[in-house]
């Protein structure tokens, strides 16, 4: 027992001595091979280099066994007699025995530590497998999982460092598992929520596959890889992932792509702008996945019209349009960064003879689509573009308008394009005219992007060293007549075909009638603001023939389509002649009636305002035959007089200088309101019908093309014809004439605030009014 103390003493202490240092050194070591800061962090995940959480102490399990085994030496130095007068073999050789069992169990933690310290210092090869084999049966939390995702990413980046194709093809195979794994995982969520109902299903379906962030680093890391060092031996890694192979999958049942995934296959393709090769391996793969990955054939019930499947064609089709749209965009980058190389490139690729450019539009068709797409007023996408999918030296919000530019551009460059094509089946028409919309909002966005079109088109035209380095100067040096005729017939025709769209249309009774009868509403409701300051007609009454103000209706002219169903629709166009009526005719003039029949004025300032009222009252002075009305007062003003104990009537009025006046008068003193007929000439001519008899309001809505006379009173009054022809109008009236009648014998006052910024002459002396 002696001697096997003495070993295992001598063990100990080689350990702690010698080994242990040399160990440490080793251990701190681990990462620096791979440029990894996960490494280290993973070597300690290992059991006998986890480090158990106490509250004072944070050190390793071998550190805790060394420290024991140590520890353990003081029984030998105290050499204590055994307690309570025990007396065998074991017990009076414990000390020795513990220090045997500590030492033999040390001894084997610092063989495993040693194996482990060897393998992450060791051969890569070894190692990688070790950590994919960890990673793929790892079952604990997701943080650890993901330091073991990112430890084998910093294998791939040191694979590209260090061309090493032994480490590549463990790579190649892991990711390939991990992305599918993702893809499939994402099936499996959609299934089980269609099957158990729950909400999210929409949204999550709509919203397409996300990888984890370690993946999606692990892309582009390796693209900035590529770009920093020479890659000659590991093309396999660089390509599938600078092609965004992994990213889209192989296109056999594929699963939709996230706009997360669209956001970083852009940054890759950013990264790669100055490596046109990189660009060209991106372009052929989205070529493959586009002819493979949107396929999809009706599955057809017997007897049925529509397939079952609709909806899964459907969600198809938009994934393609969407898969579409960022390659155009895509197209657009290319030609603001002034990649002409890389152009011809795309424009030439295809897999199949003939060639069938799946990316690009097969016609005229897909080029108006694509183009009213990106520069339409009513698509937010190009808002989108300029945020998530920005153009270099173009980082800036608000520049929107340059995306678009440039995007355009790229698509007037495809529209010269189709003149190039050559015609291998008989159905093919390269430059056939585009199929018009059916909807008059649609033509006429058509319409109104045309001359974009054509400054986008002029541009390509202009530039030479484009045309010449994608194959197209003499296209359109033999073409340029044609190409540009080409736009105008295609101007023409969208003009003609909006005109018989308009034309054929017949104005909608649903309409007119909304028309008429928000039309007797508002303006009805406007009259009852002033009912407690109108009388009704009196023939007895003597009236003055000269402050007679009349308040009458309007005529106006408003596009066809307005009044017409299916077409474009027009905000408020059931209200806004009417509205536009109140405004400038009845706000506007029966307010202004009272200045015109006033009899006596005076001039006052704030602070006298109620001094002044006083004077119009004494002891004889009736209070309840007395109204005073006030325009337009201010709320300094008005809070002087809330406060005082006259009872006084606040109007608003549109008439510029009605403002801060007061009017005291008798009541029935105050305007009567004759309500007239209007003349059969002026009826007959505008077909004007009765709408309300109450207001003696009438109204008509007629076509100008089937009213040349009143056409021509338009023309006259300074109206294009040609303005007209272009966008049909209809002529819209609400026509009424009321008559504002003062008596003759009246006393009318008015009280105007001063305002010192003007110019209004001498105050008056309200002590000379005279009381009613």
């Amino acid at each position: 027992m002696k001697y096997i103390i003495e070993i295992c003493v001598g063990i100990d202490i080689a350990i702690f001595g010698i080994a242990y240092p040399i160990i440490i050194t080793e251990i701190n070591k681990i990462g620096d091979k791979y440029n990894s800061n996960y490494l280290p962090n993973i070597f300690r995940l290992e059991w006998i280099s986890k480090e158990p959480k106490f509250k004072y102490f944070n050190f390793s399990i071998f550190q805790y066994i060394l420290l024991t085994t140590i520890t353990s030496f003081i029984l030998l130095i105290i050499n204590a007699k055994p307690w309570f007068g025990w007396d065998n073999i074991f017990i009076n050789n414990s000390a020795e025995l513990i220090v045997l069992l500590l030492t033999a169990f040390l001894v084997f933690c610092f063989l495993s530590w040693i194996r482990v310290v060897t393998l992450f210092n060791g051969n890569p090869v070894k190692l990688l497998k070790y950590l994919i084999n960890k990673y793929q049966n790892f079952n604990g939390d997701t943080e650890t999982k993901k330091y073991l995702l990112r430890g084998i990413n910093d294998f791939a980046f040191y694979t590209i460092r260090n061309q090493d194709t032994h480490l590549q093809e463990e790579l190649l195979g892991f990711y390939w598992d991990e992305f599918d794994k993702d893809r499939v995982d994402y099936l499996n969520k959609i299934d089980n929520l269609k099957c158990t109902k729950e909400h999210g299903f929409e949204e999550l379906k709509n919203k397409g596959v996300e990888y984890s962030a370690e993946l999606y680093d692990l892309v582009y890391r390796i693209n900035l890889e590529t770009l920093n060092h020479n890659n000659f031996l590991t093309k396999s890694l660089e390509y599938n992932s600078v092609s965004g192979w992994w990213l889209l999958g192989k296109g056999f049942n594929q699963v939709r792509i996230s706009e997360l995934t669209f956001r970083n296959l852009w940054d890759i393709l950013i990264l790669n702008l100055g490596k046109e090769k990189n660009i060209k391996s991106y372009w052929s793969k989205a070529h493959q996945y586009c002819n493979y990955a949107f396929t999809i054939y009706p599955d057809y019930e017997y007897g049925e019209i529509e397939p079952r499947n609709k909806e899964e064609i459907q969600l198809k089709q938009d994934e393609r349009i969407r898969f579409l749209e960022f390659n155009y965009t895509l197209g657009g980058l290319l030609l603001q960064q002034n990649k002409y190389e890389t152009l011809n490139y795309i424009f030439n690729y295809s897999s199949s003879s003939p060639p069938n450019y799946v990316l690009l539009p097969q016609s005229i068709d897909d080029i108006f689509y694509w183009f009213i797409r990106f520069s339409g007023r009513s698509n937010l996408r190009i808002e989108e573009i300029e945020v998530y999918f920005k153009f270099p030296n173009l980082d800036n919000y608000g520049v929107s308008y340059k995306v678009k530019y440039w995007i355009c551009s790229y698509l007037c460059l495809l529209y010269i394009r189709q003149f190039s094509l050559h015609q291998y089946y008989t159905f093919q028409n390269h430059t056939g005219f585009p199929t018009l919309p059916e909807g008059k909002q649609e033509l006429n966005e058509l319409l109104q992007n045309i001359p974009f079109f054509t400054i986008c088109l002029k541009d390509i035209m202009i530039n030479k060293k484009l045309l010449k380095s994608v194959g197209l100067n003499v296209i359109v040096k033999e073409k340029k007549g044609e190409i540009e005729k080409h736009l105008l017939e295609v101007e023409k025709l969208v003009k003609e075909k909006l005109n018989y769209t308009q034309e054929v249309k017949e104005i909608s009774s649903t309409k007119l009638e909304v028309f008429e009868n928000n039309s007797v509403n508002i303006i009805k409701k406007a009259l009852s603001n002033y009912d407690d300051i109108l009388l009704n007609y009196d023939k007895n009454v003597v009236y003055d023939k000269s402050p007679k103000l009349v308040v009458n209706g309007a005529i106006d002219l408003m596009p066809k389509s307005a009044f017409v169903n299916d077409d474009i629709p027009h905000l408020n166009f059931d209200e806004v002649l009417a509205n536009s009526i109140v405004s400038n005719s009845i706000d506007k003039y029966i307010p202004s009636s009272f200045t015109v029949a006033r009899t006596e004025r005076y001039l006052v300032h704030n602070e006298n305002i109620l001094n002044a009222l006083s004077s119009f009252f004494n002891s004889d002075t009736k209070k309840e035959d007395i109204i005073i009305i006030g325009f337009n007062i201010n709320y300094r003003l008005k809070e002087i007089l809330e406060k005082s104990n006259f009872d006084i009537l606040y109007k608003y009025s549109t008439h510029r200088l009605l403002k801060d006046v007061l009017f005291v008068l008798n009541k029935n003193d105050l305007p009567r309101i004759y309500k007239r007929d209007l003349n059969e000439n002026e009826i007959k001519k505008h077909n004007l019908n009765v709408i309300s008899d109450e207001l003696k309001l009438y109204s008509s809505v007629l076509e100008l093309n089937k009213k040349p006379k009143l056409k021509l009173d338009w023309i006259n009054a300074g109206y294009k014809e040609e303005d007209l022809n272009s966008d049909p109008k209809v002529q819209i009236a609400l026509s009424f004439i009321w008559l504002l009648l003062w008596k003759k014998d009246r006393r009318i006052v008015q009280i105007k605030i001063s305002d010192p910024s003007l110019e209004q002459g001498i105050e008056s002396d309200f002590e000379k009014i005279l009381p009613f």
